[in-house]
C-alpha cells in the first residue's frame, strides 16, 4: 500500500544529522512539528528564542556556557537545549558553539534527529537575512528556509517584511511596492539573500507555509518551477489548520537514456530506426527532456549519430567507455553526470520509443507524494520500463555489475506501481517482428 509522505519525509530528515531552519512564516511551529514525528529528537538554536516557547518541548535544558552535556541527558520525546535566560528581554540566549558541537556529535552517535533554529524573524511572513544572519552551524547537513505565502500582493514593509530594506535591495523592487513572487524569487536566488550562509555541502530546501488561499497555492507553485536546480527541493505544507499537512512537492528529478548497448540480437543500432518520423533515440530524448529537469545520453565513443542527436537538442552526452560491461556499467556513467543535488534519476532505454511524457510525469509526481526507494509501470500486471531510483539508492546504483541493471536492488528497497494501459510500453525491440508489432498501431 501507498503512504504519504509527511513533512518529515519530504524534507528527508535524516535520524543523526543537523537540520538548520532559517527564514521566517512559522518555522518554529514547523520545527516542533517535524521533531514531534520522532522518538526522541533534539532541538536547539544559534541566536534566541522566546521564553514561553521553551514549553513546546517535553524537556528543557538549560545551559550555562561552562556545562558540559552528558550522553545520557537526551530522554524521549524533544529535549531542547538552550542558553540561560535574558531575563531582560525573556528570551533564551544559544548554547555556545562547543556545546552545540558536542549536541550534534551525540545525535550523530545515537542516529537522534539535530534540529537548530538557526534565524529570527519577529514573527513575519518573510524575510531577508541581516549582516550577521542566519547564523548556520557548519556541521548542518541539511537548511530549510521557511516562508508563509500569505504575504504576496500586500506592501513591502515593516508589517510583513523582516528587515523590508534588504529585501527591496536584493529582490529589485521598492519599499511599499506589492510584495511579487518575482521579487521573491530574486532573494532566494541571491547569494547574500536565500542562499546566503549554506554550508557548501548541506542540501537546501525551502517550506513554503500559509498556504491559505488557492492562488496563494499557485504562487508557491510558480516560485518552485523558477528555483528548482538551486534549492533541491521545494515543499507546500499546512502548520495549520491541519498541522504537518503536505500540499505539494516539487523535486528535482533527472533522466539518463541508456544508448550504448550492442544490439546484437537485431543485428544493427537499433536506437537508430524510424519510429514515426524520427529515430528511437530522438523520440525518447524529446520526451524525457519535455517531462524531465535535466537529461544525460548514455552512449558509446563511436556512435556520432547518438552524440549529435543529444547535441541538437541541448542535451548532455556521457560516452562509456566500456559498453561491453553491459548495462550496470552506462549506469554508472550516467549517474556520474547528473545534477548531484537531484532528488532522483528515471533510467530511459533508447529502444523504447513509445515511452510517454505522461508516463514520465507520473513517475515523478508519484515519487514526490510516496514514500517509495523505486517506482516501475505496471502494465498488465507486469512490471515494465522505465524505473524511478531515489537518492536513496545510489550509493547501490554505484556499485552495479553486469547488465542486468537496476533491478538486482529491487528486492532491498520499498518498491511501489504506477498503473499504465499501454501494453506496448512492454517491448523491447530485440527482432524486426517486434519492431513491426511496435509500429503496428
Amino acid at each position: 500500500m501507498n503512504q504519504k509522505k509527511g513533512l518529515p519525509d519530504v524534507l528527508r530528515v535524516t535520524p543523526g544529522e543537523c537540520m538548520a531552519i532559517i527564514g521566517a512564516g512559522g518555522k518554529t511551529s514547523a520545527m516542533f512539528q517535524i521533531a514531534r514525528q520522532f522518538p526522541r529528537a533534539v532541538i536547539s538554536i544559534t541566536t534566541h528564542l522566546l521564553g514561553d516557547q521553551g514549553s513546546l518541548a517535553d524537556r528543557h535544558e538549560i545551559l550555562r556556557p561552562s556545562d558540559f552535556i552528558p550522553p545520557t541527558i537526551i530522554a524521549d520525546g524533544i529535549t531542547l537545549f538552550t542558553g540561560t535566560l535574558d531575563k531582560q528581554k525573556f528570551r533564551f540566549l544559544s548554547p555556545t558553539g562547543k556545546q552545540l558541537k558536542q549536541l550534534a556529535d551525540l545525535c550523530f552517535a545515537e542516529k537522534i534527529p539535530f534540529f537548530v533554529e538557526a534565524d529570527g524573524a519577529r514573527h513575519r511572513s518573510i524575510k531577508a537575512p541581516g549582516e550577521h544572519e542566519p547564523a548556520i552551524p557548519g556541521f548542518a547537513n541539511c537548511v530549510v528556509l521557511v516562508a508563509g505565502l500569505s504575504v504576496f500582493g500586500k506592501p513591502l514593509n515593516e508589517e510583513f517584511v523582516h528587515r523590508p530594506e534588504i529585501f527591496a535591495r536584493l529582490g529589485n523592487i521598492q519599499l511599499g511596492d506589492p510584495i511579487s513572487a518575482e521579487s521573491f524569487i530574486n532573494v532566494l536566488l541571491h547569494p547574500a539573500g536565500g542562499l546566503k550562509n549554506i554550508p557548501a555541502n548541506a542540501s537546501r530546501q525551502l517550506l513554503f507555509t500559509q498556504p491559505d488561499s488557492p492562488a496563494a497555492l499557485e504562487i508557491g507553485k510558480q516560485i518552485a518551477e523558477r528555483v528548482i536546480g538551486v534549492w533541491d527541493r521545494v515543499v507546500i505544507g499546512s502548520l495549520k489548520p491541519n498541522p504537518g499537512e503536505v500540499l505539494y512537492t516539487r523535486e528535482w528529478v533527472s533522466g539518463v537514456v541508456l544508448a550504448a548497448g550492442s544490439s546484437i540480437r537485431y543485428g544493427k543500432p537499433k536506437i537508430h530506426e524510424n519510429y514515426r518520423g524520427k529515430t528511437f533515440l530522438r523520440n525518447v530524448c524529446e520526451n524525457a527532456k519535455l517531462a524531465l529537469d535535466e537529461v544525460v545520453v548514455v552512449t558509446k565513443a563511436d556512435d556520432q549519430a547518438a552524440l549529435n542527436a543529444a547535441a541538437d537538442l541541448g542535451l548532455k552526452s556521457a560516452v562509456n567507455p566500456h559498453p561491453e560491461d553491459g548495462q550496470s556499467s552506462s549506469i554508472r556513467v550516467g549517474m556520474n553526470n547528473i545534477n548531484p543535488r537531484t532528488s532522483g534519476v528515471i533510467f530511459l532505454h533508447a529502444d523504447q520509443p513509445q515511452t510517454s511524457p505522461m508516463l514520465l510525469r507520473m513517475l515523478r509526481e508519484h515519487a514526490a507524494e510516496f514514500s517509495s526507494e523505486i517506482i516501475a509501470p505496471l502494465i498488465d500486471g507486469q512490471r515494465g520500463n522505465p524505473v524511478y531510483f531515489d537518492r536513496s539508492t545510489f550509493s547501490e546504483l554505484a556499485e552495479l555489475q553486469g547488465d542486468q541493471g537496476g533491478r538486482q536492488i529491487f528486492h532491498r528497497h520499498r518498491l511501489s506501481t504506477v498503473d499504465w494501459l499501454d501494453r506496448k510500453q512492454l517491448l523491447d525491440v530485440d527482432t524486426p517482428a517486434q519492431l513491426r508489432e511496435l509500429l503496428d498501431e
